[in-house]
């Protein structure tokens, strides 16, 4: 499982970017592949601010999340609905284009 580089970590980055260690060094240090503390001092203009990488990192964690389409209520329904009634995702996906031909938030794929 891939892990998050933690403020402590950027922290540490950052006092060991002050002392003049090599980045290499600070990968071994922090036991971390020395490409996962480049992309780490990428991420904002420099000079590198943990506090400002760590907020970077929320809310680009936050924005990431999927947006499930079937929180719309009519979306929902509908599908609800054609399921009820004994009709398979395929059916139902293409269907909603014919019923909803200009709505584009009326559209789902079979997978959803």
């Amino acid at each position: 499982m891939v892990q998050k580089i933690t403020l402590l970590e950027r922290e540490k980055i950052f006092e060991l970017l002050s002392k003049k260690v090599s980045i290499s060094e600070i990968s071994q240090y922090l036991n971390r592949h020395i490409s996962s503390v480049y992309r780490e001092l990428k991420r904002l203009t420099q000079p590198y601010s943990p506090f400002l990488a760590q907020l970077d990192a929320e809310a680009k964690a936050r924005n990431s999340k999927k947006k499930y389409k079937l929180n719309k209520d009519e979306l929902k329904n509908y599908v609800l609905k054609k399921l009820e009634e004994g009709w398979s995702p395929e059916q139902i996906s293409g269907r909603i284009i014919i019923d909803y031909p200009d709505n584009i938030y009326m559209r789902i794929s079979y997978e959803s």
